[in-house]
């Protein structure tokens, strides 16, 4: 128990530190007196880094290596262990316990999902990063996790990236709790870099997001999502939320983008933003909350915005 609660003292600490800039997201378990629980990985292909999923866990890509996903799942041979299973619909599997799972969405095309899993670091050095083939497939699916950390990565759809439209998000996730990004960049063109629903605490920090389809982000009964220092550009639609409270963009810069920049329906907090968007587009964002010193909004798309040191390094 008192490990439990420091691990939650620590967590809600760095939560607390966020609105200060260069923060990093993903908590230094080097400090911590558990460390010593978390088994580390370092792996350089698509097997290896299946079978090292898992809870307490810190896995690290190689340098100038990109996972694909989409073989390993779709193989019998390759996606196996003993907490591995296999599906043709998520959610008829009934399970409480920690469960990686390979969903076949259509035929010969699966996704990765990863069910009651908690404190688990992916990080990339650099040029990593993580991808799937498949147009109908989120590249990550988040069932009822807690504290999932994704650190210095490029994260998206392979195959179709700037052909046709997906069908499937980036990163989608429901009931799960404390999810982190840190300097990674996410590429369509999924439907959304982040799609949630009925999660908390979701905290990405000095990334991009840039050509997936429909929008940026689509945050369903969700609450306490910040984003801090991030790019959003070339994306088909804004930000899209329901019913989801205590949203912050801090610092971000969105332009270039199509569609309709905030489709909301509670009040977001910006502090700091800066947006290039035609005035005829911008949809619901009377309902921004903000200081008039701590916006900059401007009738154009942004062509030539200059692009700022963001993303994985």
């Amino acid at each position: 128990m008192k490990k439990v609660l420091l691990t939650l003292f620590m967590t809600l600490s760095a939560l607390a530190l966020m609105a200060q800039e260069d923060v990093p997201v993903v908590p230094d378990y080097m400090d911590y007196e558990d460390y010593d629980e978390m088994q580390l990985f370092e792996v350089d292909n698509a097997v290896d880094f299946i079978k090292a999923l898992g809870s307490n866990r810190q896995i690290t890509i190689a340098e100038n290596i990109t996972i694909n996903l989409s073989n390993v799942l779709g193989s019998e041979t390759l996606f196996y262990e003993d907490n591995r299973r296999r599906t043709y619909d998520i959610d008829q599997l009934v399970t409480d316990g920690e469960t990686i799972v390979s969903e076949e969405v259509e035929e010969g095309e699966y996704q990765l999902v990863l069910m009651n899993v908690e404190r688990l670091y992916i990080i990339g050095k650099t040029g990593s990063g993580i991808e799937v083939d498949s147009r109908h497939a989120n590249l990550f699916t988040l069932k009822n996790c807690l504290d999932i950390n994704f650190e210095n990565l490029n994260l998206g759809h392979s195959e179709s990236k700037g052909l046709e439209k997906c069908y499937g998000s980036v990163i989608n996730m429901e009931n799960c709790n404390m999810v982190y990004f840190n300097h990674c960049g996410f590429f369509g063109p999924g439907l959304y870099a982040i799609s949630a629903l009925n999660s908390d605490d979701i905290i990405m920090s000095n990334s991009i997001v840039s050509e997936c389809s429909d929008g940026i982000i689509d945050l369903n009964y969700c609450h306490r999502s910040v984003f801090t220092n991030c790019d959003f550009y070339d994306n088909g639609g804004g930000v899209w939320s329901y019913l989801t409270t205590d949203t912050k963009f801090r610092d971000c810069h969105f332009f270039r983008n199509g569609g309709c920049l905030f489709y909301i329906d509670r009040k977001t907090m910006v502090d700091n933003c800066e947006f290039w968007h035609p005035v005829a587009d911008r949809c619901n964002v009377n309902l921004l909350s903000f200081d008039e010193l701590d916006y900059i909004m401007n009738d154009e798309r942004g062509e030539d915005v200059e692009f700022r040191d963001l993303g994985p390094r």
